[in-house]
């Protein structure tokens, strides 16, 4: 695992000032445990190994191969387990659980396993749903307003004919005898 994978798991604020802590070596560290009397180990292998030489950079200063967030690399790499240490910890997790605690799990897997096709139907109907509703209410209010615009254009056209009207029947012939 990179240093760079633990940076991956800070909060933005704090990846987007791209902390630099010994970038580019590798690390090992003891998986993190839920008490609060163990502490996270970090523990630099082959620090004997060379930097690597910085970029070139631009006239304004920015790797021309690089994207604002990318400086270091450490959005390349996710921030996992080998196989093994997960499969570790799960048995080592097993292992601590009495009978009913064992059991429980069992049933309560089980029974997310048969739920979570339900589940995912029942979130998207009601995504799908919602999506609808809200198209069919912006369909709505344009179909208002378009509506509105022809009214409007109705009455102005009305009126403009009724007054075009007015003056070639009534003012024309009194102005011209």
């Amino acid at each position: 695992m990179y240093l760079s994978n633990m940076q991956a798991s800070l909060p933005a604020s704090v990846r987007a000032n791209r902390l630099k802590l010994l970038s580019y070596k590798r690390v090992s560290s003891v998986t993190l445990r839920y008490y609060p009397s163990y502490t996270r180990l970090v523990v630099a292998r082959n620090q004997g190994q060379q930097e690597p030489k910085p970029a070139r950079k631009n006239a304004d200063g920015v790797n021309p191969d690089e994207g604002p967030l990318q400086s270091d690399g450490w959005m390349d790499t996710m921030d996992t387990m080998d196989t093994m240490e997960v499969f570790r910890s799960a048995a080592s997790t097993w292992s601590r659980l009495d009978t009913q605690q064992r059991v429980y799990t069992v049933i309560a897997g089980a029974a997310l396993l048969i739920a979570t096709p339900q589940l995912l139907t029942f979130l998207l109907i009601t995504v799908e749903r919602l999506l609808v509703g809200a198209l069919l209410a912006v369909e709505e209010v344009l179909a208002g307003v378009l509506l509105l615009g022809t009214r409007l254009v109705v009455i102005v056209g009305s009126l403009a004919l009724l007054g075009v009207g007015a003056y070639l029947f009534l003012f024309r012939k009194h102005s011209s005898s």
